[in-house]
């Protein structure tokens, strides 16, 4: 998915996305990859969906206009090795499912690079536990305004849910 006018691809549905080996790259006017089975891009909103997301495999996505790299969901989402760097106006990735009814969990295993984006390396939003491993999130906010490395965030949390860092992390 490389080299496209518009999105390099785009997933959108009310079940579950399993995906291995993703790569979207260098699109011109838009973002890589989107992911989507919560409603975020169609304009039915359907608040039902239990479906989660998982990538296995390495995941690149690189070099593109906007957001590298969507992920969202109510369920639960796993990502493996996931490269979202290089950004020309926005930021590397967002993964959220923080609109779920119930703490689900957010996880990224293997190793994750989320460096030289315009805005931010990487958001990660969600109301259960978030786990990532081996993660470099570096030299973002290109643009000059802002520039989190990671921003990890669960505190609308109830119970607290946590958040872990495992591996090596920079």
């Amino acid at each position: 998915f490389n080299g496209n006018y518009s999105y390099g691809l785009l997933v959108d549905t009310l079940g579950s996305i399993i995906a291995n080996n993703v790569t979207a790259n260098n699109s011109f006017t838009s973002g890589g990859a989107i992911f989507s089975n919560n409603h975020g891009i169609s304009s039915s909103f359907v608040f039902n969906s239990t479906g989660n997301i998982t990538l296995t495999g390495v995941n690149t996505f690189t070099g593109n206009k906007t957001l590298n790299l969507s992920v969202a969901s109510y369920g639960i989402i796993s990502l493996n090795s996931v490269t979202a760097s290089g950004s020309v106006s926005n930021s590397g990735a967002t993964i959220d499912n923080s609109s779920s009814a119930t703490p689900k969990t957010i996880t990224l295993s293997g190793n994750n690079v989320f460096s030289g984006n315009w805005n931010i390396g990487v958001l990660i939003t969600s109301k259960g536990l978030i786990t990532v491993n081996n993660l470099t999130a570096s030299n973002n906010g290109v643009s000059g305004s802002s520039g989190y490395g990671a921003n990890l965030n669960n505190s609308s949390a109830s119970p607290a849910a946590g958040i872990t860092l495992n591996g090596t992390n920079n």
